[in-house]
């Protein structure tokens, strides 16, 4: 799997996807989301106009909006929703740059130290041509005079494995990654179709008292399966960084004058640290649950709601009492002017 690949998974699989499940499977959901919205609607107002004109109370006008603006919102969730994938490749987008640079780094590392053994394997055979007729004893006095560390062929042949090797690993690295990547890039895309056929009617069901959490547990989640890719792409980056680090601490590039490859590097070290590379991968989702805690919006929201409501009804009592009494001041008022203006009416008339 190469990036062409994954590219292919994040842009065309998904927006063929979502075209064909937009006209047809959508647009049922949205439907019944409609009649589910509008029946909600209908006994959400029923509910509070009962309740407000049996007890005698002025009608508040401003919570019944409230189903009116989730049918809203119902209609334009596609629009949210292409807004908030749009976000999502742009930020993946600006990550797979970074993530380029790296993999071009850890090349150029490899690339340099193939390059200082070639030229080790260059100086040795020139010496020995030029010393080719002064025997054993000229031949040991030109290994003194380069101060090399392999001093046969057999030595550049293994340093030339070891390369080799290295430049495996690198490329199992990116085929792990890449993969990895891919998985992530499906997990999202399955996810966020799925929120998107049943979002209408998650949206819906908010009207109803019980289902108000819905629409900011729909939205996290949402939000959440959006950047799992650009979360991946991220650990994708710190994992190239830790290659980068191991190869140039442990296999200095470009130093002809020191071993290419330290004791053991290709060993259970190197290893160990594609194990470790491929089981971070595992925790990007857990990564990306930490960006919107979707449980705490709604309960939030909730607890906000819930505090407001209480303390509407710690003041409503004693405001009730002074609007009645300012009534009854008024009326008292409108009494014995009326009162005043007959005396004075009978007064004239006597």
């Amino acid at each position: 799997m190469n990036e062409s690949f994954v590219e292919i998974i994040r842009t065309q699989l998904y927006q063929e996807l979502i075209n064909s499940t937009q006209k047809g499977t959508i647009q049922i959901f949205e439907n019944y989301a409609r009649v589910i919205a509008g029946a909600g609607a209908m006994l959400y107002i029923a509910s509070r106009l009962i309740g407000q004109i049996s007890r005698n109370e002025p009608i508040d006008f401003f919570p019944l909006l409230r189903p009116f603006a989730i049918a809203l919102l119902i209609g334009s969730l596609g629009r949210i929703t292409n807004a908030i994938d749009a976000g999502a490749d742009s930020l993946v987008s600006a990550v797979t740059q970074n993530g380029n640079s790296t993999t071009e780094r850890i090349a150029y590392i490899i690339k340099q130290r193939e390059k200082a053994v070639e030229d080790k394997l260059k100086v040795f055979q020139e010496q020995q041509t030029e010393n080719d007729s002064g025997g054993d004893e000229s031949w040991s006095e030109t290994f003194k005079s380069l101060g090399l560390k392999f001093s046969t062929i057999a030595d550049y042949t293994a340093a030339k494995i070891d390369i080799a090797l290295q430049e495996m690993f690198q490329n199992l690295l990116v085929a792990i990654c890449n993969i990895a990547e891919g998985i992530l890039y499906l997990i999202s895309i399955l996810f966020r179709i799925v929120l998107r056929i049943i979002g209408p009617i998650a949206i819906a069901l908010a009207v109803f008292d019980g289902f108000t959490g819905n629409i900011a547990e729909w939205f996290g989640k949402y939000i959440n399966f959006s950047l799992l890719p650009v979360v991946a792409n991220i650990y994708g980056i710190i994992s190239f960084k830790i290659h980068e680090l191991y190869l140039t601490n442990y296999a200095p590039a470009g130093q002809t004058n020191e071993s290419l490859t330290g004791d053991g590097f290709l060993g259970y070290g190197y290893l160990g640290l594609l194990v470790l590379i491929l089981i971070g991968y595992f925790q990007v989702p857990a990564a990306t649950n930490l960006i919107l805690s979707v449980g705490g919006v709604g309960g939030i929201t909730q607890g906000i709601s819930n505090y407001a409501q209480a303390g509407y009804r710690s003041m409503k009592p004693p405001l009730d009492r002074a609007s009645n009494k300012a009534q009854n001041m008024a009326n008292k008022v409108q009494t014995s002017t009326r009162f005043k203006n007959w005396n004075q009416i009978l007064q004239r008339k006597k």
